[in-house]
């Protein structure tokens, strides 16, 4: 059996999902120190050409609190951001379907948060499972 352990990144970069798809077991190490200007909760993207930087806002908070008990901040503005992409993408290549964002409720009954919690799920098939 291969595990990957790899801190949560909000977009994760093509290694990331390389090594999701390359091991048996994945598990999110979420229970570490949250680091500030880290890429857990920011990212970049290409407005007209140039990188441009981002940030989901965070709840002011202690600096020792671990990933895991960070929360989005209360003026968190998702459909802003989501128009932001939108315009800068919106003449891309290969842009369509795909890249439509989920809204509305989670369709998956609360299992995300349960594998969330878990830490762990299997590559496979996708079910929550605690490593042995």
């Amino acid at each position: 059996m291969t595990v990957g352990i790899m801190q949560p990144y909000f977009l994760p970069y093509i290694g990331y999902w390389q090594l999701l798809a390359a091991v048996d077991r994945f598990v999110i190490y979420d229970n570490i120190q949250y680091t500030k200007k880290g890429w857990i909760n920011r990212n970049r993207f290409l407005r007209d050409g140039r990188d441009v930087y981002f940030t989901v806002p965070l709840k002011k908070a202690s600096d020792y609190l671990n990933v895991v008990e960070r929360q989005l901040a209360d003026d968190f503005d998702r459909d802003q951001l989501l128009r932001t992409w939108s315009a800068a993408y919106r003449r891309a290549p290969h842009v369509g379907a795909r890249a439509r964002l989920p809204r509305g409720k989670r369709r998956d009954g609360g299992r995300a948060e349960q594998r969330r919690r878990e830490n762990t799920f299997d590559v496979h098939d996708r079910s929550p499972a605690p490593l042995k």
